[in-house]
C-alpha cells in the first residue's frame, strides 16, 4: 500500500516536471537543433548536435519512461550526424590501421600524383570552376584521406560532377530555396510535434495504433534541413535525391 502510494507520487512528480520544465526546454533546444542542422553538411559541431539530440530532443521520451517506470529505447536515424561523434572516437583506430595497411599503395598513388602535378593542378582548377558556391571545410579525417588518395576525396564530395556549371548552379539555388521555404518550416513543425508524440510511444496502447511509425516519420521530417543542405552542397539533381 505504501509502496504503491510512493510510486504514484513519484510518477506524478515526473509528470509535473515533464509538463512544466522538460517540454518548454526541449522545445527551445529543438528549434536550435533544427536551425543548425545545415552546418553538419560541413561536419561542423558534431558533438553539439549529438548533445542536443540525445539530451534534449529525446528528453521528453526519457521522462515519460520515468513516469511509467519503464526503460525506453531512444530513437536513432541512419545518418552520419548522429554517428559522427562515435565515428570520431571509434574510427580513429580503424583509420590509422587502414592507412598503415595500405601504405605501399598510398605511396605509389602519391608518387604518381607528384609525377603528374601539373595535370592535377589543371584538373583541380577545372573542377573548382565546375562546382560554384561549394565550400568544403577541411577536417582531420578528410585531410588524412586526401593525403592517401585525392581522387577518393573528390568522388566523395562530388567534385567530379558531369553536369555543366550552369546546371549545378541551378540545383544549388533550387535546394537553397527548398531549405528556406520548405525544409525549415516543416522541420520546425515536425520537431515540435515530435516532442509531443515521441513520449507517447512508451505506452503500449499507443504502439498498438502505430503511433511509433508516426513518430519515426516526424523524426525524418525534422531532419529535412540537413537533407536539403547536403543536396545543395553536392548540387544534386532532384531525381538523384529520390
Amino acid at each position: 500500500m505504501w509502496s504503491t502510494l510512493t510510486r504514484c507520487l513519484y510518477s506524478f512528480g515526473y509528470l509535473i516536471i515533464l509538463l512544466v520544465i522538460v517540454l518548454p526546454i526541449s522545445s527551445l533546444m529543438t528549434i536550435i537543433y533544427v536551425l543548425i542542422q545545415p552546418f553538419q553538411s560541413c561536419n561542423l559541431f558534431p558533438s553539439l548536435m549529438n548533445f542536443l539530440f540525445y539530451d534534449f530532443v529525446q528528453l521528453p521520451k526519457i521522462c515519460m519512461g520515468k513516469i511509467f517506470n519503464k526503460k525506453v529505447s531512444l530513437d536513432h536515424i541512419d545518418s552520419p550526424v548522429f554517428n559522427s561523434e562515435q565515428n570520431d572516437n571509434g574510427n580513429n583506430d580503424n583509420q590509422i590501421a587502414s592507412l598503415s595497411s595500405s601504405t605501399n599503395v598510398d605511396d605509389r598513388s602519391i608518387s604518381a600524383d607528384f609525377s603528374n602535378i601539373s595535370s592535377s593542378i589543371n584538373l583541380n582548377e577545372t573542377n573548382r570552376r565546375n562546382t560554384p558556391f561549394v565550400c568544403h571545410i577541411p577536417t582531420p579525417y578528410s585531410c588524412s584521406i586526401a593525403a592517401a588518395s585525392s581522387s577518393h576525396q573528390r568522388n566523395n564530395i562530388g567534385l567530379q560532377n558531369s553536369d555543366s556549371p550552369l546546371t549545378q548552379c541551378v540545383w544549388t539555388f533550387f535546394w537553397l530555396a527548398v531549405l528556406i521555404f520548405i525544409g525549415y518550416p516543416l522541420g520546425f513543425f515536425a520537431g515540435q510535434l515530435y516532442l509531443l508524440i515521441s513520449p507517447l510511444t512508451s505506452i503500449d496502447f499507443c504502439n498498438r495504433i502505430h503511433l511509433g511509425k508516426l513518430s519515426s516519420s516526424l523524426l525524418w521530417t525534422m531532419h529535412l534541413p540537413l537533407i536539403c543542405s547536403q543536396n545543395m552542397i553536392a548540387a544534386k539533381a532532384l531525381i538523384d535525391s529520390i
